[in-house]
């Protein structure tokens, strides 16, 4: 093959596999649609003299821009120096998507075992470091 050939080649299979990987390196993200209220905001009209109150909850706490960092030691679990349980890094980890475990050698292994499982079933992607 000549060199044109292969160049021709590698940039068809090239563009071809990145048109096939791309819908899985978007997280699931899609434009907003701009056409539907947000939800829980009232659709009726006011008439005259009345107020409508408009109140948006969020269904969950605004997601972090990066990972949740937790350390496990002999003294207990702290999620970013903050003294709590398992229940609760799973909970706020999961909101941000992806954890960082820092795992002291003196650590217990049996809350380490229980963290990484909770972890795992909750799909918080979770990288384990040591210090």
């Amino acid at each position: 093959m000549s060199n044109a050939t292969t160049a021709a080649l590698a940039l068809a299979l090239g563009a071809g596999a990145g048109v096939a990987i791309y819908p899985f390196t978007r997280d699931g993200k899609k434009p907003p649609d701009r056409s539907a209220p947000p939800p829980g905001a009232t659709t009726a009209p006011a008439g005259p003299g009345t107020q409508v109150a408009s109140s948006v909850t969020p269904a969950a706490p605004p997601r972090k821009p990066g990972p949740c960092s937790l350390k496990l030691d002999r003294s207990g679990l702290t999620l970013e120096g903050e003294t709590v349980d398992i229940a609760t890094a799973v909970a706020r980890c999961k909101v941000a998507g992806r954890a960082e475990l820092a795992v002291a050698p003196d650590a217990s292994v049996t809350v380490n075992r229980e963290l990484y499982s909770a972890l795992i079933t909750a799909g918080v992607a979770t990288v384990i470091k040591t210090p």
